[in-house]
């Protein structure tokens, strides 16, 4: 093989995997970023969430309900035990089939510190979800929390 033959082979191997590298940092540059934003926006809703829950427990169910449709995410209303107590993504009669969130991360730190954030696999919708959560609401509530899917991140990102 000739040296030019072999200069261009070498040459192109390297701008390729430099290409590579900058493509893959970008990458998760961006996702960081997009997750970031999502989180914050999160973080401004959840206190708003929590002052709008009605003082009648009754109604919690409808409030969790109605406050997902009007901010596009999960809202959840979770008791000092753990127990939830509304969810928008779930029915008054599946709640009780819900396991006990008491133990997850961001309840913990909220509880703890007054608010607080994850990122899981949700064991309920089985999507990638960044939760943020915050201490308050009524009288027999201690947590709201929000989420939201991580998957229009997945979808940008490459």
């Amino acid at each position: 093989m000739r040296l030019g033959t072999r200069l261009f082979a070498i040459v192109s191997v390297i701008v390729t995997a430099t290409v590579v590298a900058v493509l893959w940092l970008a990458s998760g540059i961006v996702r960081r970023h997009f997750e970031a934003e999502i989180a914050a926006g999160l973080e401004r809703e959840a206190p708003l969430a929590a002052e709008l829950i009605p003082p009648d427990s009754t109604r919690w169910e409808a409030a969790a309900q109605r406050l997902g449709r009007l901010t596009g995410h999960r809202v959840t209303l979770i008791a000092a035990t753990g127990r939830v107590r509304g969810d928008a993504d779930f029915d008054e009669r599946s709640l009780a089939g819900l396991e006990n969130h008491l133990h997850r991360p961001e309840v913990q730190a909220a509880l703890r510190e007054g608010a607080g954030r994850a990122q899981r696999l949700s064991v309920s919708t089985n999507a990638r979800q960044i939760y943020v959560a915050v201490r308050g609401g009524p009288p027999g509530l201690a947590v709201v929390r929000l989420s939201a899917t991580l998957d229009s991140v997945d979808a940008e990102v490459l």
